[in-house]
C-alpha cells in the first residue's frame, strides 16, 4: 500500500521562511523611515532589499 501525503494548504505554501536580521545592519523599519524621509515614491512596498538599493541610489 502506497502512503499519500497531504498536501500543504495554500497559506503555508505562501509564506516565505523567515530571515534572520543582519546584525547590527538597520532594520526594514528604519529604512523605510529613511526613505519616507527622502520622498522615495512607492518605498511602503518596497522589501529590505529593494529599500537599501533605493537608498543608495537615490
Amino acid at each position: 500500500m502506497a502512503k499519500t501525503v497531504a498536501k500543504p494548504d495554500r497559506k503555508s505554501r505562501l509564506k516565505k521562511p523567515a530571515r534572520t536580521p543582519m546584525l547590527g545592519g538597520p532594520t526594514r523599519a528604519e529604512l523605510y523611515e529613511r526613505a519616507r524621509m527622502r520622498d522615495i515614491i512607492g518605498a511602503s512596498r518596497m522589501t529590505k532589499d529593494e529599500l537599501l538599493l533605493a537608498l543608495r541610489t537615490h
